[in-house]
């Protein structure tokens, strides 16, 4: 019985030792071909009890130089007091297991950081630390890198005049830089994220052409895609805009987004229809002068005729004919004189103004020829600056600007004729400097608002045929201009019109008697 109980306890014994043997063996298989860096170090003195393959080849140590070597010369000096804060816990050197993030430098000095795992084992009867270490290096360049070009993009979005926009077309969302609710006045949490609320925002007439311009874009898959249309603002108006964009494949090469900015170019519209009518205002303004030259000559002998013949003796019927053919003559002169003022081709006698006493001419004059029914109403100021001007050009711009007033009241109203000083800063010029405003104001009929701009050009009225040529306020315009000063315009249909004509000033002369 003791023999056979005693065979039995060697036999398990055996038995026993085999299956530790076999794990050890199955262990140390893991241990070898695990790709990690996995190494053991003792507890207490830190130094390698050994290493595997992967960590050799990550470090660049040699397996018998890692045996000569402790854990702390694999770290930089500043890693060094650290990682002997984290062992001297309270347990951490037989129990506790713990990761972390750690800076580690290989044989040739360069330096990784690393994902760290260690677990307490016993080796070879001795307490000591399995390690297993992971080099995340380029995971974290790769990050700082991803980090650095979202901050960059951010930035490149809010410095960016124009207003970056990305559809997903999976969700049909759209992602706006910040730029878009600042150059069209609209907040993130009222204007929505889905296509529709950018559709919505297309002023209607423009909307159908651009939507399906759009649709076309990504069916068609176009790198270039462009389209101008008006977008509601915040505030209810509508910026006229450029927008532009370009489908963009995912890896597949199937479409996935699309992308492209929004540009405000209300502003350089409005710049370019400024210069272009610039342009046609000077080709106007030397054709006029051509043939205002021309009916100058032509008028000459008719005005010479008709005072020969007033020397004559001519039956009452031939006076009545004569006097029609002079005052045919005068009216064409006039128009021609107008024509040269606009044209620019006369020359002018600057003597210094009294402007007070100018403005009273003018009032006593239209109080006199005006109908009743206009009441003619004159502020002036005292101490009014002097001018320096032609003051038969003058007469003919405060004239034009008082008969246009009169002609926007035919039921009768109030025309007020006032002048003042002012320090004033013109419109893409220097410094603000002193004028005196002339103004010829009314309480007619109004402008409407798509005739506003084009008040003061040649040949433009609003008048029926016959009943003007657009010269009155386009003279009026050239005279000023070739004063150094310039006209603005203040008007509201059914309120009244309200004219300004800046003549620039001497404040320091004194008043003309």
């Amino acid at each position: 019985m003791n023999d056979s109980s005693g065979a039995g306890t060697r036999a398990h014994d055996q038995n026993l030792l085999t299956a530790l043997r076999e794990t050890e063996t199955a262990y140390g298989r893991l241990f070898a071909q695990t790709p990690l860096p996995m190494w053991v170090r003792d507890s207490a003195t830190l130094r390698f009890l050994d290493v595997n393959q992967a960590a050799i080849d990550a470090y660049g140590y040699s397996h018998e130089e890692f045996l000569t070597m402790n854990s702390d010369q694999i770290r930089p000096p500043e890693e060094i007091e650290r990682f002997h804060q984290i062992i001297s816990r309270p347990g951490a050197a037989e129990t506790e297991s713990y990761s972390g993030v750690s800076i580690h430098l290989r044989k040739d000095a360069t330096r990784m950081t690393v994902e760290v795992w260690s677990h307490p084992v016993t080796f070879q009867g001795r307490p000591a630390r399995m390690v297993i270490a992971r080099d995340i290096t380029d995971q974290l360049r790769t990050e700082a890198e991803l980090r650095l070009s979202r901050e960059r993009f951010q930035l490149l979005a809010s410095a960016a005049s124009d207003a970056l926009w990305d559809l997903d077309f999976a969700t049909n969302t759209v992602w706006r830089s910040d730029s878009f609710y600042s150059l069209f006045g609209h907040s993130p949490g009222t204007f929505g994220s889905s296509l529709t609320d950018w559709a919505d925002a297309i002023h209607p007439a423009d909307r159908e052409r651009v939507l399906a311009s759009f649709a076309r874009a990504r069916i068609e898959r176009l790198e270039n895609w462009r389209e101008s249309y008006r977008f509601r603002r915040g505030d209810g108006s509508h910026a006229q805009v450029m927008d532009r964009g370009r489908v963009v494949n995912d890896a597949a090469g199937h479409p996935h987004r699309m992308v492209g900015g929004m540009s405000d170019v209300t502003e350089q519209n409005r710049l370019q229809e400024q210069r272009v009518r610039a342009q046609r205002l000077e080709s106007i303004g030397t054709l006029a002068g051509g043939i205002a030259h021309d009916l100058n000559n032509m008028l000459s002998p008719v005005v010479i005729a008709t005072d020969l013949l007033r020397m004559q003796e001519l039956s009452p019927a031939s006076l009545r004919y004569l006097e029609l053919i002079e005052t045919g003559a005068q009216r064409s002169a006039s128009l021609v004189r107008q024509v040269l003022a606009l044209a620019r081709d006369v020359e002018t006698h600057r003597v210094p103004i009294d402007i007070a006493a100018f403005i009273q001419e003018i009032a006593r004059f239209t109080s006199q020829t005006f109908p009743t029914h206009v009441h003619v109403k004159v502020e002036l100021p005292a101490g009014l600056w002097v001018i320096h001007g032609d003051p038969a050009q003058l007469n003919q711009v405060l004239l034009n600007l008082a008969l246009n007033a009169r002609d926007a009241m035919p039921d009768g109203g109030r025309l007020t004729l006032a002048a003042r000083n002012e320090i004033v800063a013109p419109e893409n010029t220097a410094p603000p400097a002193p004028f005196t405003i002339l103004t010829v104001a009314d309480t007619g009929r109004g402008i409407a608002p798509e005739h506003l701009d084009r008040v003061l050009e040649p040949f433009f009225t609003t008048k029926q045929i016959g009943n003007g040529t657009g010269l009155g306020l386009s003279t009026a315009h050239a005279i000023v201009k070739e004063h150094n000063g310039f006209i603005t315009v203040q008007s509201k249909p059914g309120h009244g019109t309200r004219f300004e004509v800046h003549l620039p000033a001497t404040p320091g002369e004194g008043a003309v008697t």
